[in-house]
């Protein structure tokens, strides 16, 4: 019975499981290799947790993540994150619970989504040690370089996969130009809002390197600087790999309006 509560539950968040796919083309995460990175889980039937989306450490209380990501948080439900680790099943994490959550006041709840960025305030602030750490974030109105960085999350390697990988996937990717992403997307059917340079694009298509729904909230890295957080994608399989991205350094005085603990820079 519990398992086809759970199953119902994945369904009714997610659609089918197919769906649900995560990084191709990527490799496993080594310990400490993205100490800030954290997986939110929904609990419907408490410990019984589901990963909902990625969410990446700013300070020891507060995690940075999608707006989509917290406005798919449902209400009574409890949810956990978890820190320290890379696979799923490591007893050694930090886990803690969610105190507050809060997305941009003008998050577009359509895709693809403008002023997609949300935060989450944990019970109990995390321990920092050499796999636990804060991220460290660009300045205000920074740029981003059109060079390689390294998206994370946990989910499918493939699309035919039946099962998620436990251990935290990586994939180096470079930034493109983002009118190629404006019409890649075009390409697809998809209009993009103007962003007004606050998202960002990886890529190429046809290279099957990126994200996929799972990696949402997620973190891209550019030397050593989390520069974007994972909004949307396009083609979720081995000819896809085009990832759009919330760009941090546009929010860092809204971010800094909203909590209550310094960044890291």
């Amino acid at each position: 019975m519990l398992g086809l509560i759970l199953i119902s539950y994945f369904v009714g968040v997610w659609g089918s499981p197919d769906d649900r796919l995560s990084i191709s083309g990527g490799y496993n995460a080594t310990k400490g290799e993205f100490p800030y990175i954290v997986t939110i889980q929904e609990c419907p039937l408490y410990p019984e947790c589901i990963q909902l989306c990625n969410g990446v450490i700013i300070s020891k209380s507060w995690i940075l993540t999608s707006g989509h990501c917290v406005d798919l948080f449902v209400e009574g439900i409890w949810k956990e994150v978890y820190a320290g680790i890379t696979n799923l099943d490591d007893p050694n994490k930090q886990n803690r619970s969610v105190e507050k959550s809060f997305y941009h006041e003008n998050l577009n709840k359509t895709y693809p989504r403008q002023f997609d960025i949300g935060l989450v305030k944990v019970t109990k602030p995390f321990e920092f040690n050499e796999l636990v750490q804060a991220a460290k974030l660009p300045k205000q109105d920074a740029e981003v370089l059109l060079e390689e960085g390294h998206l994370a999350g946990w989910g499918k390697t493939h699309p035919s996969d039946k099962n998620f990988p436990k251990n935290l996937q990586a994939v180096e990717v470079p930034v493109i130009d983002f009118q190629d992403c404006v019409n890649e997307y075009t390409k697809h059917g998809v209009e993009m809002p103007d962003y007004n340079n606050s998202a960002i694009c990886t890529g190429p298509m046809g290279e099957g390197k990126g994200a996929c729904n799972l990696d949402y909230g997620g973190p891209f890295q550019q030397d050593n600087l989390v520069v974007g957080i994972v909004s949307g994608i396009i083609q979720c399989s081995p000819t896809g790999g085009l990832t759009l991205y919330t760009k941090t350094s546009s929010y860092i005085s809204w971010i800094s309006e909203h909590i209550d603990e310094e960044l890291t820079f």
